[in-house]
This record gives structure tokens, C-alpha cells and sequence, in this order.
């Protein structure tokens, strides 16, 4: 049998809800070989030497709190607890606890990346793609994101900007080397060169944060004027309303404003975006 309800209360115990009097979801021991990974998982690195510390302990406990699964097909797919599954998988059980829902395609999605964003999971540029990809796929705007997620929208767009980054320093962004005020101040820099050559300022001196954007605005010509400082303004007002990356050059009042955009599905999305707004 596939499926079969796990009566031991230990697991029960472990789950939050029970112990604030709130009606649990039964949970099921189900067969691995019926479970699959989520394609669509918002996660995407996961750390050799963590996922063995887990394997070594799923070996010697268990599983001791229930993954998230729909049903999928002829089985089941992850929702939340992808790396329980995959320690499972590595430390040889053939059974693991679930707690089976089902949910769209939107709702798994929103599931999954909020659990990672709660517990810090993501690295800030997986977390960028999450939201963009909420955006792009479901048409959700910031501000539904952000409810989603829990974060406010500044918090969001700012995340998402991160994609405007070259890919050399999205990668240190990955790897840790970089944090997101690294990245915000290096963010501040307009032309790509210069945003290369101070993360490499960043990584050979261990610039802090602060030191970070002294250079930076050193970079964009130090004293910056009052029609700079509303043009920026301007360009900061757009990204949080498109979600995407703006950049406006302006010479004596006149000059174009250029939207970034990152997938054709993308595109579409701020066009649409922007039929809605000149409709309204």
C-alpha cells in the first residue's frame, strides 16, 4: 500500500500548530519511490556538507517533522521539505512522514518559497528569481508578493533589482561573498564597468557596507546635483511600480527612459503593466 496513516503522537507533537490547540493535518508515511522533487522549487543550491549532517541524522532519527506533498500524476511532488526528501532519499529510507494537500501549480509555488524565505533559505539571488517568477507566471504585482512573503514592498523590489546585476556579481552574491547592502550600494553605480570594478574594490579590500557606498558615490561624480538627485528619484519611483529595472539619462530636461526586462514572459508582463496603468 502506497499510503498509511502514522499514528505515533511524537509527530504530532513536533508540529507547531498542534501545541497552540489548532486542528492538524493528518500525516502519512508514503512510499519514496512515489514522491518526486519539484521542478519548479525555488531552491536551487543546497549545501553538500548541511544536506550530510542531515542524512547522518534522518539515518540515526528519522524524519522528525512531516514534508509538504501534492498529488502529482500517479504519486505525489514536493512541496515544502525538498531537503528532507533529498536527505531521506541519500540516508536510504524507503517510507517518509507527509502531510499530502493539493494545491495549483500558484499555490505550491507561493508554499515553497515562503517556507524558504522564513527560514532564510534562499540565497538572495534564488530569492529575486522566486519573485520574479511569482510575478512573471502568475501576474502578481509587488504588492502581492510582498503579502505573500510577508515582506514589505521596498524590501521586494529592492530583492528583485537584483537581477539588473552582471552575472559575475550575482554569482558572488551566491557564493556569500557579497551582501544585499554590498549589493544596494553597488546597485547605485550606474555603468556596468564601474559596478564590476568596485565589487572586485569590495571583495580584494573586505570593503564593509559603509565603505561600499562612500566609493560608490564617489563613483557617480561625489556631490550629486539637484536635478540628479530627482532624476534618481524618478528612476526609483518606477522601479518600485514595474518591478524591474529603470534607468533614465536626462540632459537638459530631455533624454528616454529605458526599461530592463529578463524573459520574454517578462516583457509581456510590463507591457501589460503598462496597457493597465495609461488605461487607468
Amino acid at each position: 500500500m502506497a499510503e498509511r496513516k502514522v499514528l505515533g503522537r511524537g509527530l504530532r507533537a513536533l508540529i507547531p500548530e498542534a501545541a497552540e490547540g489548532k486542528e492538524v493535518e493528518p500525516s502519512f508515511l508514503l512510499r519514496m519511490d512515489k514522491i518526486q522533487s519539484n521542478p519548479r522549487q525555488p531552491r536551487q543550491i543546497f549545501n553538500s556538507e548541511t544536506l550530510a549532517e542531515l542524512t547522518g541524522s534522518i539515518r540515526k532519527n528519522g524524519v522528525v517533522q512531516p514534508i509538504l506533498v501534492r498529488p502529482k500524476g500517479n504519486g505525489y511532488e514536493v512541496v515544502c521539505g525538498e531537503r528532507r526528501f533529498r536527505a531521506a532519499q541519500a540516508a536510504g529510507l524507503t517510507e517518509i512522514p507527509a502531510v499530502v494537500r493539493p494545491m495549483s501549480d500558484e499555490g505550491a509555488f507561493e508554499c515553497s518559497i515562503v517556507e524558504n524565505v522564513q527560514r532564510s533559505d534562499l540565497n538572495p539571488i534564488e530569492e529575486a528569481k522566486a519573485y520574479q517568477r511569482l510575478m512573471n507566471e502568475f501576474t502578481m504585482t509587488q504588492e502581492k508578493v510582498a503579502d505573500v512573503v510577508g515582506k514589505d514592498r521596498s524590501s521586494v523590489a529592492n530583492t528583485i533589482r537584483l537581477l539588473g546585476l552582471p552575472k559575475a556579481i550575482q554569482d558572488e552574491l551566491i557564493r556569500g561573498r557579497l551582501t544585499m547592502g554590498h549589493a544596494r550600494a553597488i546597485l547605485a553605480v550606474s555603468s556596468e564597468a564601474e559596478q564590476l570594478a568596485l565589487c572586485k574594490r569590495i571583495l580584494s579590500s573586505n570593503l564593509s557596507v559603509r565603505e561600499t557606498e562612500r566609493m560608490g558615490r564617489a563613483k557617480a561624480g561625489g556631490k550629486i546635483s539637484r536635478r540628479d538627485e530627482a532624476v534618481r528619484h524618478v528612476e526609483e519611483e518606477l522601479q518600485h511600480l514595474l518591478g524591474t529595472k529603470v534607468r533614465i539619462t536626462d540632459r537638459k530636461g530631455k533624454g528616454k527612459i529605458v526599461l530592463e526586462y529578463f524573459s520574454p514572459a517578462e516583457r509581456e508582463r510590463l507591457v501589460r503593466l503598462l496597457k493597465e496603468r495609461t488605461r487607468g
